[in-house]
């Protein structure tokens, strides 16, 4: 199952990038030392994208080229009399031709003539996934040195200002709306959070205080007095006056009891 999911990767990989659907051999290996990069996998690298090229060898310099299908008389060459045993590399190539792989070849820049057409070290070969949508030739083409703008008049420069300005007053009219959006959502959250906080805090004292009983019911006894001092009105005459004489009534028990407050009878002084 791990093997037909590489598989389908690498079919995506290859149809993305625009690559070949061939599969290349492995590469070879050679007694002066080989390529650690490119080694085989991957086989397609997209146009434009950076190849990290390294190896390892004898030689102390060396001349890097690129090589197109079999056309070995023509290389490219990409570094030489080099004494690193690396380098970066733009993928792209002068002509578009998904027939044929690419190869690199790494000779000895201090060798022979001999050595230098006939020796040396091959890497894997590789395929270019070229661009769907651009050619070759405008791909890999330099990008040109912006020129100067040319001299222009105050009316001139005054109408691109007006005609450049629509879309700025859009741009600005939108950025402002949707800042003025953000600050009303803002106020909105800080204001309805602390309200709902407060009435879902303020809903049991409220009725817990609606289901008190009042204090004084209508129709029941009034409250005792808060003392037992006896009170005389000053404005009638003192001996029409009650003084607070507790009288004291007979059970049928012959047993003498206080009165309780709705028995209490007066005398008058």
């Amino acid at each position: 199952m791990l093997w037909w999911l590489c598989v389908a990767l690498l079919l995506v990989h290859h149809s993305l990038a625009g690559c070949h659907a061939v599969v290349l051999p492995q590469p070879d290996i050679w007694p002066d030392g080989k390529f650690l990069y490119p080694n085989g996998a991957p086989q397609c690298f997209t146009q434009g994208s950076i190849m990290n090229i390294s190896w390892e060898t004898k030689y102390k310099t060396t001349n890097l080229y690129l090589v197109h299908g079999a056309n070995y008389d023509d290389p490219v060459a990409l570094t030489l009399n080099t004494a690193t045993r690396w380098h970066e590399w733009r993928v792209g190539y002068p002509t578009r031709d998904d027939t044929k792989p690419f190869v690199l070849r790494l000779v000895n820049a201090q060798g022979t003539p001999e050595d230098m057409a006939v020796g040396g070290i091959w890497s894997a070969r590789f395929w270019i996934g070229w661009n769907q949508d651009t050619s070759s030739s405008s791909t890999l083409a330099p990008t040109p040195a912006p020129t100067e703008p040319a001299t222009v008049t105050d009316a001139s420069r005054s109408h691109t200002t007006t005609s450049a300005s629509p879309a700025n007053s859009a741009q600005s009219n939108s950025g402002s709306s949707s800042h003025g959006k953000a600050i009303g959502i803002g106020i909105g959250v800080g204001l309805g959070v602390p309200l709902c906080s407060a009435v879902i805090l303020a809903l049991p004292f409220l009725r817990r205080r609606r289901n008190q009983p009042e204090s004084v019911v209508h129709g029941g006894p009034f409250a005792p007095p808060a003392s037992d001092k006896s009170y005389t009105n000053s404005t009638v005459p003192e001996d029409m006056c009650l003084e607070g004489k507790q009288v004291y009534e007979l059970c049928g028990e012959s047993s003498r009891t206080e009165a309780d407050s709705s028995h209490v009878r007066y005398e008058l002084a």
